[in-house]
């Protein structure tokens, strides 16, 4: 999960290479969003980034949340966000948690 997490927050891939980490894909209007938003934050020095997972819990059929720890050069402590993942077939993360993680690491 936490290299599912790296992947999704990469500034230099689009999210194009991106859309089998988010449940249901990822649209081109977040995708664009989302790839802006990390950009910038690569300009401005919030990476490397790194996602310590802990408290992996059942979320219901086929899903998992987890505390997911974001630390960078940027954030003085790290920043915990609650997340839910999708198993289909490989694990996957929720279009709602993946919005919450590309938010949080591009502060």
């Amino acid at each position: 999960l936490s290299s599912l997490c790296t992947n999704l927050t990469n500034p230099g891939v689009s999210y194009h290479s991106k859309t089998g980490l988010v449940a249901g894909g990822i649209s081109d209007s977040d995708g664009r969003d989302a790839d802006h938003k990390l950009r910038d934050a690569f300009r401005a020095g919030n990476f490397p980034e790194s996602f310590d997972v802990t408290n992996i819990q059942p979320a219901g059929p086929n899903a998992a949340s987890a505390d997911v720890a974001i630390s960078g050069p940027k954030f003085p402590s790290p920043v915990t966000q609650n997340l839910t993942f999708v198993n289909q077939g490989g694990w996957a993360i929720s279009p709602q948690s993946a919005q919450a993680l590309v938010q949080a690491a591009t502060g």
